[in-house]
This record gives C-alpha cells, sequence and structure tokens, in this order.
C-alpha cells in the first residue's frame, strides 16, 4: 500500500477511533439528550469525516504541486476572508467548514513540492496521523497514572538516542522546540557545577560564563538573560572560514576568562549552524572541555540526523563526548513540530535539577509501577504535551533503513545545489 492510501486509511482510522460532529456543535450540546451516547458519537464522527475529507483533498492537492505554495494576502484581505473576532454566539457549522476552507487556501504549504525551507517541511503520514491521535487523546505527559504508553514510549526513544550516540546510558525529555533544549541543557551544565543557585540564587556564586561560536543559535544568549546570569556571560568565540569554532581561540577565551576571575561553567558546540549549517570540530572542542572540566552541550538541532547518515557520520561521532544534545527531529524528519528533545548522559541530573516533588502528583512510595517513570517532576513544565508519539510513529512507520535513505538523499541534493 503507498503512502497516500495508507494515510487515507489512517485518517478514517483516527477519525473512527476520535470519532464530534456536523451542524453547529454548541447547539448540539445544549439540546442533545446527554444520555445519548450514540447521538453524541454520530455528531462528533459527522464533523471529523467532513475536516478529514477536507484535509485529506487538500494534502492531495497540494504534494501533487496544484496550488501555490502561498497564496499571498494583506491583512486587510485576510481580515475580510477570515472572521478573527471572538464573539458571544457560535458560529453555524457549515460556516466554521468555509472558514477551514481559507484556512486550508491562504497558509503556507510545507507539504508542497516547491516549498524549500531549512527548519521545518512536508509530514509524512505516520508522524501526522500520530499528532491527530494525540489531539484525540488530549493526554499529558507527568505521571505514569495518566500517560503509561507515552511515558514508556518516550523512555524508550531517549534510550535510542543515546544509543546512537554511544553512550551507555542516557536521559533526556521532550520539550517545546530546540531553543528550549538548549535551555535545559545550560541549565543542567550551571547545575551540573552550582548545585548551590538552584536554591541560594545567583548570589551564591561569582561571575561564570558560558562559550558558544559566533555563528551559534540565539536561544543561548537568552537562555542566559532568562535563568539571571545576564546575556554578558555569554562570550562568542570566532570561527574559520566555513563557519565552525575555531578550538584555538576556545582555549584562548577560557584561559582569558580565568585571568579575569570569571569562572567557565559550559561550551556549547553547534552540529549545523542556522545560516551556513556548520559544524563544529566535536572532537578537538571536546578535548578543550575536557582539560579545563567544562561541561560540553551539542546543539544538534539542525544537524543531528547527521547520525543517520553513513556519508557524513565522521563529522559528529564526537557527539559521544558530549553531556547533552539538544535536537529538532521537525526539522529533517518530515515530523510536525514541534519535535524536540534534551538528552544527557548524567542520569538523575534532569530530575536533580528541576524537581521540588509535590506531593499530590509524584509520590515515591508507589507500589504498582517504578515511580522514576513519573517524569513530570524533571521537566519544567507540569502539563506536558505529548509529542513523543509523533516522533516514534514516524520511525516505526518508515524504519531507519528508510530514514537513513531520506538523509543521504537531503545530503547529496545539497552538495549537488
Amino acid at each position: 500500500m503507498n503512502h497516500a492510501k495508507k494515510f487515507a486509511s489512517t485518517v478514517e482510522g483516527v477519525a473512527a477511533a476520535t470519532s464530534v460532529s456536523n451542524g453547529n456543535v454548541l447547539d448540539h450540546l445544549t439540546k442533545i439528550n446527554h444520555n445519548d451516547k450514540v447521538g453524541v458519537s454520530a455528531h462528533r464522527r459527522e464533523f471529523l469525516s467532513e475536516i478529514f475529507t477536507k484535509i485529506q483533498n487538500h494534502l492531495d492537492k497540494t504534494t501533487e504541486g496544484k496550488n501555490r505554495v502561498v497564496n499571498f494576502k494583506t491583512p486587510e484581505e485576510l481580515h475580510n476572508l477570515i472572521e478573527f473576532k471572538i464573539n458571544d454566539t457560535p458560529m453555524a457549522d457549515a460556516d466554521v467548514l468555509t472558514t477551514v476552507d481559507n484556512i486550508l487556501e491562504n497558509s503556507v504549504q510545507p507539504n508542497h513540492p516547491k516549498f524549500y525551507n531549512q527548519l521545518f517541511a512536508g509530514c509524512d503520514p505516520y508522524s501526522m496521523s500520530g499528532d491527530f491521535l494525540t489531539s484525540a487523546l488530549n493526554g499529558s505527559m507527568y505521571t505514569y497514572e495518566v500517560a503509561p504508553v507515552f511515558l514508556l514510549m518516550e523512555k524508550s526513544f531517549i534510550d535510542f538516542l543515546g544509543a546512537t550516540v554511544g553512550w551507555e546510558q542516557a536521559d533526556g525529555i521532550f520539550g517545546p522546540g530546540g531553543s528550549y533544549s538548549n535551555f535545559y541543557g545550560v541549565n543542567l551544565a550551571r547545575h551540573h557545577k552550582y548545585p548551590q543557585i538552584k536554591k541560594e540564587g545567583m548570589a551564591s556564586v561569582g561571575p561564570i560564563a558560558l562559550l558558544t561560536s559566533a555563528e551559534s543559535h540565539y536561544s543561548l544568549t537568552k537562555a542566559a538573560a532568562l535563568m539571571g546570569m545576564g546575556s554578558d556571560s555569554v562570550h562568542k568565540v570566532k570561527t574559520d572560514d566555513q563557519g565552525r569554532m575555531c578550538p584555538d581561540a576556545l582555549e584562548q577565551a577560557i584561559v582569558d576568562l580565568k585571568n579575569k576571575g570569571i569562572d567557565p561553567f559550559m561550551i556549547n558546540a553547534t552540529v549545523g549552524t542556522t545560516v551556513v549549517g556548520a559544524i563544529d570540530p566535536l572532537d578537538a572542542i571536546h578535548e578543550v572541555a575536557k582539560k579545563h572540566d567544562i561541561w560540553l552541550h551539542v546543539d544538534a538541532c539542525l544537524g543531528g540526523p547527521s547520525v543517520w547518515a553513513e556519508s557524513k557520520i565522521s563529522l559528529v561521532k564526537g557527539l559521544k563526548d558530549a553531556d547533552s544534545i539538544a535536537w529538532d527531529f521537525h526539522k529533517h524528519l518530515t515530523i510536525p513540530l514541534q519535535s524536540s528533545a534534551i538528552t544527557t548522559k548524567h542520569v538523575g541530573l534532569l530530575m536533580e535539577n528541576n524537581s521540588y516533588g509535590a506531593k499530590y502528583l509524584f509520590q515515591a512510595d508507589k507500589k504498582s509501577y517504578d515511580p522514576s517513570l513519573d517524569s513530570g517532576d524533571k521537566s519544567l513544565q507540569c502539563g506536558r504535551h505529548i509529542d513523543i508519539l509523533k516522533t516514534w510513529m514516524c520511525f516505526k512507520g518508515k524504519g531507519l533503513d528508510f530514514i537513513r535513505q531520506e538523509i543521504e538523499k537531503c545530503i547529496q541534493t545539497a552538495e549537488h545545489l
């Protein structure tokens, strides 16, 4: 069965499994006998069927290149097409469906064959259906009681990522975007060296520094500002003519900082800079980090999938030496935004860093399962979106061999261009 047919059957399955409705939903819910479960289900099924049909037809047209990548309209034109204002009275379902048509037609089309963007793209049917299922189930990732399947799925995937880069063990968590994953990395690095900051704040330490390349992502600077260290604590290291961090310049920067009484606590290396896709020399940077006993974080949000590309594996084999890694799977692997994670080889540090032990959620004496599966206390969030399902379904539906081929093809195309 080809992908289009598989997707169609998946959509039907999701619609059947999650079965919401036609007519006006609010009107229906206020008039229906709420004991009539069959009526509620039929109503839901009819409405979702209409929506999924529109989505499928639009995707068919878009992937076949029968519409434009963007049907650009001015803000005034869009206001005339779509009523953005929230009203006291509900919109009739027929008008909702018309609005859906306008939304589909006037949005940017990542599934179009002529859509080119290095940060996201069209979605495969497996991950897309995973996203549908996630919305239908509407769960949250904080304890095993509320997300048993997905917490096991996430743990298995984090272990898989650790094994992929060569770690003996791994810890980690999914979060809302690569910038957030980098924030986790900075927070882990700081806590590893200065655990007292969690309770006593920045006043408990002297001046500290984070080193990163001049071409690195701005999220590192945002993290430093948000964490109370200030943007001046981020020191940019010069790069070579290909945008890669210079290890000698990194070494000198560390020496200079120490001579000024400033303590470097983290080095960020980048696997795929945003503008030119440069990959920092991980092995050489690791030697500097090891020499000075500094945490090595790797922002692999753009180039991380190179671990599955045989032609580029030599450039990223140094990931095994990282203390933490930020990942963004939605950039290369046709997974809907957001699909991002932080991984670390320091098992338990995320929990130590972020936990505050809310007793109404997290009880260490649970008997029916291992309470270490409760990930909520090691997260910066409480309610956490289920991002693992769409990611897992992509890998399961395609298989690693096919994913490897896709990545190699992207590399070959880039080199050709």
